[in-house]
């Protein structure tokens, strides 16, 4: 029984490779990959990302707190408003509602009480369905 399970995710797993929704992600992931440009961004976000987490350590005291923080937010708005990377997160997104979808399906099918946690830390019970019901 547990193998027949095992299989039957695989099968799902592989419907979903076959999906144009998990087809675009690989495209965008592909294009920001190939792109020196975003390289160079991401490259730059990360420094900066590195440098301000430093300074944070020491809080205000640190004397390049301000600046550090300014040339994180830069790089970041660079980095997230390049039309690949915005393609690439949009993807993202969609695959992820997607997987959701799936999940609560899943869930709902098994029982309307089963809770399905979304990665915003917050559980949700059951399906796609806002009304909770009282145990």
């Amino acid at each position: 029984m547990e193998q027949k399970k095992i299989e039957l995710a695989y099968e799902l797993v592989d419907e979903i490779k076959q999906t144009d929704t998990y087809l675009h992600y690989l495209e965008a992931e592909q294009a920001i990959k190939n792109d020196s440009v975003v390289q160079n961004l991401s490259k730059a976000f990360k420094e900066a990302e590195d440098a301000y987490n430093d300074a944070k350590q020491y809080g205000k005291h640190h004397p390049d707190l301000k600046k550090r923080q300014r040339t994180f937010q830069l790089a970041k708005k660079a980095l997230f408003e390049h039309p690949l990377v915005k393609t690439y997160k949009a993807s993202e997104k969609a695959l992820q509602q997607t997987l959701d979808n799936v999940a609560s399906s899943i869930a709902e099918a098994v029982s309307p009480r089963i809770k399905v946690n979304y990665n915003t830390g917050f559980p949700q019970i059951g399906g796609s369905s806002c009304k909770v019901e009282k145990a």
